[in-house]
């Protein structure tokens, strides 16, 4: 990854610093190659893009005991504005409210304490905030749901979508970052940011309404994806570092 905002950059220079040294470089997407070569620094010619992965049979085994509604939405992160919560929650509302589907609920997974207690009681009746849990009970969660929003600003290889891929979830998310990467024909990519990297001084967490809505309608309409993604198997994303340490040698 690659520090973006200014007052985080001069961390870059440790990160250029072991690139220029190293004989191969591994990125987690393409969109973080992309970053480091226009923010950082030039990248050796030996540099591969390997995604995350996860344990599949992990995933498939788990028990889908954590439904809450009829319809369920999940998203899953370590909690700050640039993966747009408060966003997320507003835009579920709109659409909870603009399509009468008081029936569904939005689970949250990770510290959502800083954030709660600004939304409005009518929006809490349709939050199902289980907070941080153990990675087992991640999965149970994520079988026992229907979709996942995930908002973020930036990542470049987000693990909670790699995981929700894994195990079948459709997943809504925006055009930044190396997340629709992995999504493609598993999801829908809200075309809402831009960024030219150059470092940027704050991250708003006031994506529209209307457009989180959109989103949601959008993929309420596509087929559901079978739950395995063998591309995601953690075993295959070994198997790639492993041919690339032995390409560098």
């Amino acid at each position: 990854g690659v520090y973006y905002q200014k007052h985080q950059i001069s961390m870059n220079k440790e990160i250029a610093y072991n690139i220029k040294k190293a004989d191969g470089v591994i990125c987690q997407s393409s969109f973080s190659k992309q970053m480091i070569e226009e923010m950082i620094c030039k990248l050796p010619s030996r540099t591969e893009i390997i995604y995350n992965g996860t344990d599949i049979s992990v995933a498939s085994n788990a028990i889908a005991n954590k439904r809450f509604s009829n319809l369920q939405f999940v998203m899953c992160a370590d909690w700050r504005n640039t993966k747009r919560p408060i966003s997320s929650v507003n835009g579920f509302y709109k659409w909870v409210k603009d399509n009468n589907r008081h029936d569904a609920r939005l689970v949250i997974i990770g510290d959502f304490s800083k954030y709660i207690n600004t939304i409005d009681n009518d929006i809490k009746k349709y939050l199902v905030c289980l907070g941080d849990i153990k990675n087992n009970d991640i999965y149970s969660v994520f079988k026992s749901s229907d979709f996942m929003i995930h908002l973020c600003f930036i990542d470049s290889c987000p693990n909670a979508v790699v995981e929700g891929l894994a195990c079948g979830l459709r997943v809504l998310c925006t055009n930044l970052g190396g997340t629709m990467e992995l999504v493609r024909e598993s999801g829908i990519v809200i075309n809402c940011d831009k960024f030219n990297f150059k470092p940027v001084e704050k991250i708003t967490d006031n994506l529209s309404s209307q457009i989180v809505s959109n989103g949601i309608r959008d993929i309420l309409r596509t087929e559901k994806q079978s739950n395995i993604r063998p591309d995601l198997d953690m075993d295959v994303t070994v198997d790639k570092y492993i041919k690339f340490m032995d390409f560098i040698k």
